[in-house]
């Protein structure tokens, strides 16, 4: 590659090698893989370049890149590997050329960063065809307005659905019942996708339960693969055959105005509104004894009291139907069973700060029972405070930590979920602060002072946390019955600068219902988004972790600060932590975040004060979220150039850039620039965040210690480490996620 990349340049500046004669380029159409392209064309001046190639190898809608098989959203992954291959030689000849150094976070996609053009070269006979032509109606948010109609997709204003549907072959809407009737009517399979919280995604069960459609997808959750998925179904015999039956018993049933109509009218309690003495006139008053009483019109009421029949005095006015549960002896029995839920649910959730101003942490006991003569709504309430609701399952907050939080040492405390249901069934559920972020997930600061408990008033996160995509950085977890999920968790440095040395603190769970869990394991829902439930997963209050704040550091740094437990961290591995750092701001055009990245060893669970050398490759790019309505990646989908045929290297971790040494409580950081995608737009909302990373290669001792020692990786350097594949036996080394930064685009 060395040869091809210099051969480059000396074929834009050598003399003819025929004909002698001199030869300096004023332009610059090269194919993609001679790399050294935009190089040559900045020595010189700044010559354009075309890019030319035989096949995919910059983004198209059609068709993937050409020579790699992983998906699009490991394509950033790709180039940047394929750059730290290619780096070094291309940084030669630029050195050579007297042009600067590309840092490995900008070489990456350059091409595509540079928009430079690029023209492919294949026969249009044998490109794929068309997809169906598509009809969007812009509907009154007006989509499309900046869309031009192709063959494939045509956007129309407002149009007469009983006309349209006439002609296409399925419908995509947002679930309304005039629309879902209208489909259906017409024989049309139907996809919903329900935008609010009424009765559109209740259409788009029953359109689901006839056969006519798929299941509603909503639109937190929409995804082309989804929809594509969707669509397709539309298209089976199935469904077609479906739609048909439900249309032809549509157009055969009654109007369903005319059945309203007569449903308004049987239910009405005629007797009771019709005037006794003009029986064509509604009855507004009543005259006379509750057992004899005499229903009045206002015509007639006024000709009776006008000749002297009736004493005005005496007419009432008339109920046509009494509500027996709104008169005053109901609502004194209801507001008693009120009062009884309201005084059990403060003195339940006061009961862990009672403990707390009292000196407990150790709130383990059960509060005292509710009163039991509620009556039966109150007594559903009180368990589903306390115990969840039923069908869902029951999981426990657990929180350990140390009595002490030094301010110049990390405080680490141990989370833990735990299923305590006698469900056999796995379930997927997430609550993680250090990804959700503190106040997003409800934890509450208390200040213990002489006149008692007083919350603390921490920053507020404005935006939800990242969505539940299973396999993604935040995962769901999935919980086995009886098992626990543990983690070490670190808080948060911003709410340390909120709190006063000598001072002693509480964080306390108050209790949290959640619709965001499901029954199953994780691989069935791979790459997919959990629905929101109907009934919520009570995660129940009580769980505290009380402290001291201290000035200073830690004393010992290899003290233990936590019990470690085999499901948190691997048994003999180090204690690392990940954090992220960047500017509250950063402007749009420059395109990208400048992030750095913080990795800590605390200690070894053995107590020694041994080093370790690790690989730092996975630790280098955090992912960069938008809020999109849900948090999607945006990054940009850059590709790169693979040597996949060339025979595995050798490397030296005591010699290689991507290794490092740290000593307990040293900090290694990387600080990089990273690309966003051109979707992003002014005023967007990101949160940047590493995720749960874990180290292919580590091992005690210094980078000197292991100067001599040999690892064996792919040709193109990138993390993986093909021998020793198992790390010689050492135990997993897994970095925690870092806590979420956000980032506002200006």
């Amino acid at each position: 590659m060395s040869d091809i990349i210099s051969g480059g340049w000396r074929s834009c500046v050598d003399d003819d090698p025929v004909t002698s004669v001199p030869f300096v380029a004023d332009a610059i159409i090269a194919s993609p893989i001679g790399f050294s392209h935009v190089h040559c064309a900045q020595a010189l001046g700044g010559l354009p370049v075309h890019l030319m190639y035989t096949m995919p190898w910059s983004r198209t809608k059609m068709f993937p890149h050409a020579i790699t098989r992983v998906g699009v959203g490991r394509a950033m992954k790709l180039s940047r590997r394929n750059w730290i291959s290619l780096g070094d030689t291309i940084n030669q000849l630029r050195a050579s050329l007297d042009l600067a150094p590309i840092p490995m976070n900008m070489g990456p996609g350059l091409h595509e960063t540079l928009k430079i053009p690029f023209t492919y070269f294949w026969p249009p006979a044998l490109s794929w065809q068309p997809s169906p032509l598509l009809v969007v109606g812009k509907g009154w948010c007006k989509l499309g307005d900046f869309v031009t109609n192709n063959k494939n997709v045509f956007f129309i204003d407002n149009c007469p659905h009983d006309w349209l549907f006439q002609h296409v072959s399925a419908v995509v809407h947002h679930g309304g019942i005039g629309t879902t009737i209208c489909g259906l009517a017409h024989d049309r399979p139907t996809v919903v996708v329900p935008f609010v919280a009424d009765s559109q995604r209740f259409w788009g069960h029953i359109v689901a339960g006839t056969g006519a459609g798929p299941a509603p997808i909503p639109y937190t959750s929409l995804k082309p693969r989804r929809l594509a998925a969707a669509i397709r179904y539309c298209f089976t015999d199935q469904a077609k055959a479906a739609a048909r039956q439900v249309g032809k018993k549509l157009r055969a049933e009654t109007p369903g105005a005319a059945n309203a109509v007569q449903s308004f009218y049987r239910n009405l309690p005629l007797h009771r509104m019709r005037s006794e003495y003009l029986v064509d006139q509604p009855s507004i008053g009543s005259y006379g004894p509750a057992n004899r009483e005499i229903q009045l019109s206002k015509a007639a009421a006024w000709i009776l009291v006008s000749h002297g029949r009736v004493h005005e005095q005496k007419l009432k006015m008339h109920r046509i139907k009494t509500y027996a549960a709104l008169d005053y002896s109901t609502q004194r029995d209801l507001i008693g069973v009120i009062i009884g839920v309201f005084v059990w649910s403060i003195s339940t959730l006061l009961y862990p700060l009672l403990y707390v101003l009292r000196g407990r942490t150790d709130i383990t006991n059960a509060p005292p029972k509710g009163p039991t003569n509620f009556g039966t709504e109150a007594a559903v309430v009180k368990a589903r405070l306390r115990e969840g609701n039923p069908g869902t399952p029951a999981i426990a907050l657990e929180l350990q930590g140390s009595e002490r939080l030094w301010r110049r040492t990390p405080y680490l405390f141990e989370v833990t979920l735990r299923r305590i249901d006698e469900d056999a069934r796995p379930c997927l559920f997430a609550w993680t602060p250090h990804i959700q972020g503190f106040t997003v997930s409800g934890l509450i600061l208390l200040h213990h002072t002489p006149e008692g408990l007083k919350k603390v008033e921490l920053p507020m996160s404005t935006l939800p946390p990242l969505e539940p995509l299973v396999n993604k950085q935040s995962s769901l977890i999935e919980h086995a019955p009886g098992g626990a999920q543990r983690w070490v968790d670190i808080f948060p440095d911003n709410y340390v600068s909120l709190l006063k040395s000598g001072e002693r603190y509480t964080l306390l769970w108050p209790g949290e219902r959640y619709a965001t869990w499901e029954w199953g394991v994780a691989k069935d829902h791979v790459f997919d988004y959990i629905p929101t439930q109907d009934v919520s997963l009570v995660l129940p209050g009580r769980p505290t972790l009380t402290f001291t704040v201290e000035e200073g550091e830690r004393p010992s740094p290899i003290s233990k600060m936590l019990p470690m437990d085999n499901s948190a961290h691997t048994e003999g591995a180090p204690i690392l932590t990940a954090k992220v750092a960047c500017a509250p701001t950063a402007p749009l055009k420059k395109g990208e975040v400048t992030t750095t990245v913080y990795v800590t060893y605390h200690y070894e669970p053995s107590g020694q004060s041994r080093p370790i050398t690790l690989q730092i490759q996975n630790l280098l790019f955090p992912i960069v979220y938008e809020w999109r309505g849900i948090w999607e990646d945006c990054s940009p989908d850059l590709h790169g150039y693979g040597i996949w045929d060339d025979p595995d290297i050798q490397i030296s971790p005591g010699q290689d850039r991507n290794f490092a040494c740290l000593y307990p409580g040293e900090t290694w950081s990387f600080t990089g620039n990273y690309e966003l995608s051109e979707e992003v737009q002014f005023g967007s909302s990101l949160r940047c965040q590493l995720g749960e990373t874990k180290i292919n290669w580590w091992d005690w001792g210094t980078r000197d210690d292991h100067l001599s020692t040999k690892l064996t990786v792919p040709c193109w350097m990138g993390p993986e480490i093909i021998e020793p594949s198992d790390n010689d036996g050492r135990p997993l080394l897994i970095v925690p996620a870092s806590n979420p930064v956000d980032v506002q685009l200006i």
